[in-house]
């Protein structure tokens, strides 16, 4: 089995005066996993996923003056995703195989501008330009018969035009915006408002509140065909208006912020709401059965956070609550369930000391389980996500040493992950198999479970000069 990564980064900075300046980044990223094992004492499976990255951009950014300032932004990504499965057996020619590939090729130019009219006025504008083209393949295939699940090409370019009114007076701030945007490719149109009111009561007391519409023309749909080793079991496609709509989403939120003696309090409570969703289930045969259906959902949630810093130590404590449902068309009869992402509570507590060149952090992670679907041996689901996973829990360790020469700089450690060696278990998955022709008119599945890794150290060294 082989797993392996690497990413090349390079930015160049030029600064011809004191009120230009001129960069260019370019950034390469590749995994490749090659992984097999044993499934009985006859058959093997191999699966094969490569992830590619390539991105470049050019920016631009001059202040004119105290009260007149642009960055102009030109750049260009392609995405690359290729996944091949294949079962065999090892004493026929009897195979069967699932195949997913995902392209996504993205350019634009963006111009933006700031003007200050005043000490407590400013305005940002500006218009942006995107092309997308983006394309994906599922096909399934054995030694019968072969066929191809989904396939879909789109290119759309969008054109976008925004402002943001910033006002500060004594101790409110607030921010006023608006964007407007046209999809060539849907000959739509969207409006997104957006607000942000904070009053500084005393010096230690901050509240704000938040409201702003966003809307995304290409989305993630979530396939569960193929179980990917639970790595990657979604794709990006892009809106059309049918299959495929314009993801709408809402997000409000308040905050109440204290901040005084070394110590900070945030209590956070939000609420989104989100239209558009697509789910993939691939009914093949089945009329009754859709290939593609598209729903909503909403995610409500509190957030609190408490951290207390001295010269030396720094201890933090998060609690997180969240409710996220789904629902989808032809779905559990257009009830909603509880969303793959969803987690009702988590808390993290982290401790930091420093003494002389030594640095040490210990960080505990706990959460209750995602939810599950169980499916009967039929095909059927009997339950959407009811079910839930044990409780999660892990704690992590690591400690660095950090010294110097007259030109370099050194910093070396270890870290260790799950100190205490908790097996958990991840996620609860079923494979749909195709080893016959039947498989495809009749649903066979086969249940997986994928559980965290244990006891991990990992050790470095890092030179700077």
């Amino acid at each position: 089995n082989k797993f392996q990564f690497y990413d090349y980064s390079a930015k160049i900075i030029f600064k011809p005066n004191l009120k230009s300046t001129f960069t260019f980044t370019g950034l390469s990223i590749d995994n490749n996993l090659n992984y097999n094992y044993k499934i009985a004492s006859d058959s093997v499976s191999n699966q094969e996923m490569n992830i590619l990255n390539n991105g470049y951009s050019f920016n631009w950014n001059k202040k004119y003056s105290d009260s007149f300032s642009h960055t102009i932004l030109f750049y260009y990504s392609i995405y690359d995703f290729n996944y091949l499965k294949k079962n065999s057996v090892l004493s026929s020619s009897n195979f069967e195989a699932f195949k997913k590939l995902n392209r996504i090729i993205n350019s634009g130019a963006e111009f933006n501008f700031t003007s200050v009219l005043n000490k407590k006025m400013s305005l940002d504008y500006g218009m942006q330009f995107s092309g997308n083209d983006i394309s994906h393949l599922f096909n399934s295939y054995n030694q019968d018969i072969g066929i191809v699940l989904n396939s879909n090409h789109l290119y759309s370019t969008v054109l976008s035009g925004y402002s943001n009114y910033v006002f500060k007076i004594r101790k409110w701030y607030t921010e006023f915006g608006v964007r407007y945007s046209y999809y060539s490719k849907l000959n739509a149109q969207t409006i997104e408002p957006r607000v942000f009111i904070q009053n500084k009561i005393s010096k230690s007391f901050i509240v704000q509140f938040s409201y702003e519409r966003k809307n995304q023309q290409m989305s993630q749909v979530i396939e569960n065909v193929a179980n990917d080793l639970s790595l990657e079991n979604y794709i990006w496609v892009l809106g059309d208006n049918k299959k495929y709509p314009i993801q709408k989403g809402n997000q409000f939120s308040a905050e109440l912020i204290y901040k005084n003696n070394n110590w900070l309090l945030d209590l956070d409570a939000y609420y989104k709401t989100i239209d558009g969703i697509t789910s993939f289930n691939f009914g093949f045969f089945n009329q009754n059965d859709n290939q593609t259906n598209t729903g909503n959902g909403f995610t409500k949630g509190v957030d609190f956070f408490i951290q207390k810093i001295s010269k030396s130590w720094r201890t933090s404590f998060t609690y997180c609550l969240q409710d996220s449902k789904n629902r989808f068309e032809n779905i559990n009869n257009h009830n909603y369930f509880k969303s793959n992402s969803n987690i009702a509570h988590a808390v993290n507590f982290n401790v930091n000391k420093n003494w002389n060149k030594f640095s040490a952090a210990l960080g505990w992670f706990w959460h209750t389980g995602k939810p599950y679907s169980i499916i009967e041996n039929d095909g059927t689901t009997s339950s959407f996500n009811k079910n839930e996973l044990s409780n999660y829990h892990r704690m992590d360790l690591s400690i660095d040493y950090t010294f110097s020469t007259k030109k370099t700089h050194f910093k070396t450690g270890f870290s260790i992950y799950n100190l205490y060696n908790q097996k958990s278990l991840l996620s609860k998955e079923y494979e749909r198999k195709y080893s016959s022709f039947s498989d495809f008119s009749n649903a066979r599945y086969e249940k997986q479970e994928y559980y965290s890794l244990g006891f991990t150290p990992n050790m470095f060294l890092k030179i700077s000069f």
